[in-house]
């Protein structure tokens, strides 16, 4: 990565570029690692969005939030 490169390209080089690779791999195997990266950012996200408003945010907010991006939770429509 260059330097002074901006986050669009710091994304760009370090996922973007990288998932696009595993397409390449036989049968589908790259999908693992694909599925990981997701799992990674949307883990990053919602760790962010529970701290933004809590400092020190308690375990059953995040748990609720994880729970819910992954379905296995029903919110009620939220």
């Amino acid at each position: 990565m260059r330097s002074g490169a901006s986050l669009m390209e710091r994304f760009d080089g370090w996922f973007i570029k990288p998932i696009e690779k595993l397409k390449e791999m036989p049968e589908g195997d790259g999908g693992f690692l694909a599925l990981s990266a997701a799992l990674f950012l949307c883990e990053t996200y919602m760790t962010v969005s529970v701290t933004k408003e809590d400092k020190n945010p308690p375990s059953p907010p995040f748990r609720k939030l994880t729970m819910s991006h992954i379905f296995l939770l029903d919110t009620g429509g939220n």
